[in-house]
């Protein structure tokens, strides 16, 4: 589904999911629509679900769709939430009406959709599926089990306070974005650097090849021989637990280490010279 208002982001309350009216000649019935829209929202919902399957998705143009979504966006005016449903046989259409909605409510000064769909199929069904997750035309989609469905559902209720960081309060929002920003920035910057590092490396090994062969023999087998070093879990999880032994041990390694050999011994040894 696609929200397509600003006013509340939430999955709560009452959602009726929206009938369809059609005129004697088959056309999507708006002024029915509109004045059913109206009399929902004065009842008190929560929000609006419109061209899901009680809305008969399957019966409709693409211009039809659209007519329906206009006419619930314009009545609802902000007042709540309408999320749209982007149902259909394929998912090349799911695409294509997820970004109908989209660009509908875009163009209302809307920005906030869920680029996730979820494909809920019997339990026993999924374990045959050779691939239950995939990517296409900007949105991520997954097929789950009934029982996974509603965990999801349920962890998506939890997170849902934390989602839009508009909520917050203007200095508390700068830190959030602040702190994560940084932390995507350094990740992004350290998998660059290695990469870069990865490269380079294997620029060196690919000079191997000028060797003499019997030398280039000779280090491959030597290389062979070299055990493999792993780290030492207590000492790995000593640094991630703690970052400012992390700054101690990289203090460490850049100062110069101290001579074994002091001044005293120094002139010593110069006199002992003379």
């Amino acid at each position: 589904m696609n929200q397509t208002s600003k006013s509340e982001s939430r999955l709560w309350g009452v959602l009726p999911a929206l009938v369809t009216p059609m005129t004697a000649r088959q056309e999507i019935d708006t002024a029915c629509l509109a004045t059913f829209t109206e009399h929902l929202i004065k009842q008190g919902v929560h929000g609006l679900i419109p061209l899901g399957s009680t809305g008969e998705y399957y019966a409709l143009s693409p211009a039809e769709r659209q007519q329906v979504i206009e006419t619930v966006i314009d009545v609802a005016a902000g007042r709540v939430p309408v999320w749209v449903g982007a149902n259909a046989g394929s998912t090349r259409e799911v695409v294509a009406f997820s970004r109908q909605a989209e660009k509908l409510g875009a163009a209302k000064d809307n920005h906030l959709f869920y680029r996730q769909v979820f494909f809920v199929v019997p339990g026993t069904e999924v374990l045959n599926l050779r691939q239950t997750a995939w990517y296409e035309g900007g949105y991520t989609f997954f097929a789950v089990s009934l029982d996974s469905f509603e965990r999801i559902v349920t962890a998506m209720k939890r997170l849902e306070n934390y989602e839009f960081t508009e909520r917050f309060d203007p200095q508390e929002r700068e830190t959030i974005v602040g702190l994560l920003a940084g932390f995507e920035q350094h990740i992004r910057q350290q998998n660059a650097g290695n990469i870069l590092s990865t490269l380079r490396g294997l620029a060196v090994l690919a000079g191997r090849t000028a060797l003499p062969e019997d030398m280039a023999e000779e280090v491959e087998n030597r290389r062979k021989s070299i055990r493999i070093e792993n780290f030492r879990p207590s000492e790995l999880k000593k640094l991630i637990d703690d970052p400012d032994y992390q700054v101690r041990e990289i203090a460490r390694l850049i100062t110069p280490a101290k001579p074994d050999i002091g001044p005293g011994e120094l002139t010593e040894a110069a006199e002992n010279d003379g």
